[in-house]
Formats: structure tokens, C-alpha cells, sequence
């Protein structure tokens, strides 16, 4: 379930950032699966995201997303997991 949520919430984030046509300037992607720098390279990528649409910094993308750091951190650790 959390692995589906983790899915969900980086496809919205994806799509908030097609939607908004901005590019970035660092950490362009969320990081792979499975992968030793997954959890960085998210936490970055979703950090960045934001600004896309005026929100800055990981811990208000948890807020306007509706979490806590921790859950978000969470979502991203079960994101990072792989299947």
C-alpha cells in the first residue's frame, strides 16, 4: 500500500512539473529504485519540484502535500525500496 501511495505521489509530482514547463536545476528526476542514492537524488527532486509552483524546500512540499516531514520521508523510503 505505502509502495502504491510513494507510486502516486511521485507521478503527481512529475506531473506538476510537466505542467508547469519549468526545468530545474539539479536533480531533474526522482532517484531509481533499488539504487544506493535513491533516497537523496527523491528527497532533492522533490525538494526542487516544488518551486516549480512557489513551494520551497522539502518540509513545504510534506505540508502542501498534505504530510509530515516524516511521512513523506517515509513515502519516499518505500518509494526507494523497489517492488
Amino acid at each position: 500500500m505505502k509502495r502504491k501511495l510513494a507510486a502516486i505521489l511521485v507521478a503527481g509530482a512529475l506531473m506538476v512539473g510537466l505542467m508547469s514547463g519549468s526545468a530545474f536545476a539539479a536533480q531533474t528526476e526522482p532517484g531509481v529504485p533499488g539504487e544506493p542514492n535513491c533516497k537523496r537524488q527523491t528527497v532533492a527532486y522533490l525538494a526542487q519540484l516544488g518551486g516549480a509552483v512557489d513551494i520551497h524546500g522539502f518540509a513545504n512540499v510534506a505540508k502542501a502535500l498534505g504530510f509530515t516531514v516524516q511521512e513523506l520521508h517515509d513515502l519516499v523510503d518505500s518509494y526507494c525500496a523497489g517492488p
